[in-house]
């Protein structure tokens, strides 16, 4: 018994860690987070938590998160102005996942343009949120499906001249992309190295006119290239 506990302290010890920093304004909101994800899983490490943005970035000047989440609506600072000063002041690395109560598709498409890497809504469980971060901090992009599906009702008929630039190896990776796949699980199935993988992702990204991953989930599923599943969401 006492080896296997001292098997799960080392398992525990050398877990990696990701590493978090809250910013939400409501004191009680915070206080839930940070306790929901702490008795949610061990591999989740807050390592600080403010109430809105001007404090937040005053934050980063001395700890560096593997991941912000970030409330939409604050005092001082909203959202989109904290999103739009830390693409600018630490471009992508620091990946930022926005906790949100709006459902307004032009501010979630607003959102992902800026550089937001996730976007889960406030009414989710904490499986749910743990599953966002995860997502984000493995390199994918995270929509919840009403946001991808309003996209999608928002989206413009597919044009051949902006397509015709693109190869069958280019619509396989933006599907895979589409889907949450990281580089490391897009390399495994289309048995390529991650480098060649991440070189087409650059590429990609400058075929698709955009400056992140969120930026190529909306060009691809608002030009056809990715359809979304059947599966309505409850909300839309």
């Amino acid at each position: 018994m006492r080896k296997i506990k001292d098997l799960e302290c080392h398992l525990s010890c050398h877990m990696e860690r990701i590493e978090i920093i809250i910013a939400e304004d409501h004191p009680l909101m915070r206080s839930a987070i940070c306790s929901n994800l702490a008795n949610g899983s061990n591999e989740i490490e807050i390592i600080g938590q403010c109430c809105d943005g001007i404090e937040l970035l005053e934050i980063l000047k001395f700890k560096r998160p593997d991941i912000v989440l970030l409330d939409l609506e604050m005092p001082r600072m909203d959202g989109l102005e904290v999103l739009k000063a830390i693409r600018e002041e630490y471009k992508n690395q620091i990946k930022v996942l926005v906790f949100s109560a709006n459902s307004s598709n032009y501010i979630n498409l607003k959102l992902m343009r800026m550089g937001a890497d996730g976007i889960i809504f406030k009414k989710s469980s904490t499986e749910e949120l743990i599953n966002a971060i995860q997502i984000v901090y493995k390199g994918s992009v995270f929509f919840q499906d009403s946001i991808a599906f309003k996209m999608l009702s928002n989206s413009h008929n597919m044009k051949k001249d902006t397509l015709e630039q693109f190869n069958a190896v280019d619509f396989e990776i933006l599907q895979l992309i589409c889907q949450q796949k990281n580089a490391n699980e897009i390399a495994k199935q289309m048995k390529m190295s991650v480098n060649t993988i991440n070189k087409y992702r650059g590429k990609l990204m400058e075929k698709t006119n955009s400056q992140n991953l969120a930026g190529m989930v909306i060009f691809a599923i608002q030009n056809g290239i990715y359809v979304i599943p059947n599966k309505m969401p409850d909300e839309l």
